[in-house]
């Protein structure tokens, strides 16, 4: 029987662990929880509902706890999950390590908010192969997918969701802890310049949008290639300026998006977004229907392409736009008629 692992790092987080525990207690074989120092009840609710905890000295290096966890369990396969988050659909999980022809998945992580604010999802690397030669890299947005291609078998995508909560209570601390081991990280290993955009985010996250904007083009400027962060890296400054009151910069930057990747469809969905703000309904008509069109194409290919900052509902989102957009389009043709 192929057995499965759930690798958990925390440090107080007795008001979420029980929670996140109960959502994947009855799919995994395994519950490995690593504490990182707390002192409050965090060991002993893990403890309580099944899990193995062990204790880690904190070093700045998520990668360094991540990779302990690894070597506590022996299972064939590991699930990664957050304190603050809950996983939504624990029998799909269970399923796919089944499949002797992949070796990893991406799962959907979808965030919330709070109310004036829209949720999205992003896709992560989240469940994998345990073996020897499978390693997490990087102090702060830590992965396992360079090692993972070793193995030479496929990594999918999947619609399986994880719910993250962490962003609903705003937490400056995280944030300027993740902002200064990214720093520090690039202060002394200056050649991984990937870091400036992961700190751009972090900006854009804590809606800091102009260090956001300074550190995504410190990033372009170190690029010596294009690839799927330099255009992530466009759709993030795009929605940088959107937020700063910039609508020229915005299409600049999502156009660029759309050059390099034409069925990309965060940037395809914000185009109409700017175009139908400046009441440009023609224009922004025509970036919808691309949006909804490759949405399609993206969805019967089951492939999540770029999906960065996904918010949902988008489609409806689209469409109702789209419908507004026509109305607009037709009142003026009826205008015209009418004063002809």
């Amino acid at each position: 029987m192929v057995t499965l692992a759930a690798c958990i790092i925390v440090k107080n987080e007795e008001n979420n662990i029980e929670k996140c525990l109960n959502s994947i207690r009855d799919f995994v074989d395994e519950i490995i929880v690593v504490d990182t120092g707390s002192d409050d009840k965090t060991k002993e609710i893990a403890k309580r509902l099944g899990a193995k905890v062990f204790d880690f000295k904190w070093t700045n290096d998520f990668s360094a706890a991540r990779n302990f966890a690894l070597k506590q369990t022996s299972c064939d396969w590991v699930f990664q999950l957050d304190a603050d988050e809950t996983l939504a659909e624990g029998a799909k999980i269970r399923e796919l390590t089944k499949r002797d022809d992949i070796c990893g998945a991406f799962i959907q992580i979808h965030n919330k908010f709070e109310k004036e604010t829209k949720n999205f999802f992003h896709t992560n690397l989240r469940l994998f192969r345990n073996t020897k030669e499978i390693f997490y890299e990087g102090k702060l947005h830590e992965n396992v997918i360079n090692s993972l291609k070793s193995l030479n078998k496929k990594i999918i995508n999947t619609d399986i969701k994880i719910i993250h909560y962490g962003y609903l209570k705003k937490d400056e601390t995280k944030h300027e802890r993740n902002t200064a081991l990214l720093k520090e990280e690039l202060e002394q290993n200056p050649e991984k310049t990937h870091l400036y955009f992961y700190l751009g985010r972090d900006y854009f996250v804590y809606r800091n949008y102009q260090e956001a904007i300074k550190h995504f083009n410190k990033f372009l400027e170190a690029q010596k290639a294009v690839n799927f962060l330099t255009i992530a890296s466009y759709l993030h400054l795009g929605l940088s300026y959107m937020k700063e009151q910039n609508p020229l910069k915005s299409k600049e930057y999502l156009l660029k998006a759309v050059k390099i990747k034409p069925n990309y469809i965060d940037a395809l969905l914000w185009l109409g977004e700017v175009f139908f703000d400046e009441k440009n309904y023609k224009e922004a008509a025509k970036w919808y229907k691309l949006y909804l069109s490759s949405q399609k194409q993206l969805k019967e290919k089951n492939d999540p392409s770029f999906l960065f900052l996904h918010y949902l509902d988008s489609d409806n989102l689209a469409k109702k736009k789209l419908a507004a957009c026509n109305e607009h389009i037709n009142d003026s043709i009826s205008f015209s008629y009418s004063v002809g």
